[in-house]
């Protein structure tokens, strides 16, 4: 008896990771310089991957971030936002949302007793994502900045455990 031969079944084409256009990979690697380019998702991101911040301060500020995001919903809603569907912390238990709001709360007053113009400062990266070019552009003339932004990102830090 002949035994069949197994007919190589064709491999579906999957495509890799789509990295973007050429002009779009510049753009990623303009902002981050020599770190990664994964990186370039927002603000906090670029000045991680440029070295002004520590991995530290990145995870507080995305916490930081995140515990907003889920009282309050997105600075930047979308549609089905607008239209009324569930925001900030939707359904969850009493118990959840005390441990979200006090987390929030905590951090918050954290960067108030640092002052203003460092809250400010931070809640324009971190929350609503604003891209500091100036200090990205050139640190070194902008050091006070950078000094108020390392001030309240160590302060999220200690005041999230971080």
């Amino acid at each position: 008896m002949k035994k069949k031969k197994n007919k190589k079944t064709k491999k579906k084409f999957v495509p890799g990771r789509d990295i973007g256009t050429p002009e779009l990979q510049l753009k990623r690697a303009l902002l981050v310089g020599p770190g990664d380019p994964s990186f370039s998702e927002s603000a906090i991101g670029v000045l991680f991957a440029r070295g002004l911040i520590n991995e530290y301060q990145l995870k507080a500020g995305q916490q930081y971030s995140n515990l907003r995001r889920k009282i309050f919903g997105s600075v930047h809603p979308n549609t089905a936002d607008l239209i009324g569907s569930s925001r900030g912390l939707g359904l969850i238990d009493e118990e959840t949302e005390i441990r979200v709001r006090s987390r929030y709360d905590h951090a918050k007053n954290s960067l108030l007793d640092c002052g203003s113009i460092i809250q400010v400062a931070v809640d324009k990266i971190c929350i609503y994502d604003i891209m500091p070019l100036a200090l990205i552009n050139s640190p070194s003339l902008h050091r006070k900045q950078l000094h108020n932004l390392k001030k309240g990102m160590n302060a999220l830090c200690s005041a999230l455990g971080i």
